[in-house]
């Protein structure tokens, strides 16, 4: 239940904080996200230490982060989101870009949000073979779709429009 959840959130800050614990989590980071039992709880937690793992640690597990941006749970997809967005401007965001893309046509505007967010990340040269299906979101029939994709295209400091706004 809730207390579950909230017990899982404060451990999830625990681990956080020490970086060596961190870094010793990818091969649970891994299992959790392999496992299709896992819960939701579970998997956004792991997808939350998978966020602050150091880039060699990270890029390996991208391609379960790319999949997770399709995840039933819109929580798990945002830490999806938000884990791929570490990876920012770099070779192995990139070489998801076209799985990512494929998203922006989804029938979950959750998804095709959170496709638009992570495209977002990617550098210049990189977003160029994407950015005609990314600007088609800008008439999205989604005001959330509407906002990232235009917030993709002229990002602000951030890169990223705020999380509060994911159902």
């Amino acid at each position: 239940g809730h207390e579950d959840e909230g017990i899982a959130c404060s451990a999830t800050r625990v681990v956080m904080s020490c970086p060596a614990v961190i870094a010793a989590a990818r091969p649970h980071v891994q299992r959790t996200l392999q496992d299709r039992h896992a819960d939701a709880v579970a998997r956004r937690t792991a997808l939350e230490v998978m966020a602050r793992l150091p880039h060699g640690e990270l890029e390996p597990l991208a391609a379960l982060a790319v999949a997770a941006l399709s995840d039933d749970d819109a929580d798990v997809r945002w830490a999806a989101a938000s884990s791929l967005g570490q990876l920012r401007q770099t070779a192995a965001l990139a070489s998801h870009a076209v799985r990512v893309a494929a998203l922006l046509e989804h029938e979950d505007e959750s998804v095709r949000r959170c496709a638009v967010v992570t495209l977002g990340h990617l550098a210049p040269v990189d977003l160029e073979p994407h950015e005609a299906a990314l600007r088609a979101r800008l008439d999205d029939e989604s005001d959330a779709v509407r906002d990232a994709a235009h917030h993709a295209l002229s990002p602000d400091e951030e890169g990223i429009p705020p999380s509060s706004d994911i159902d």
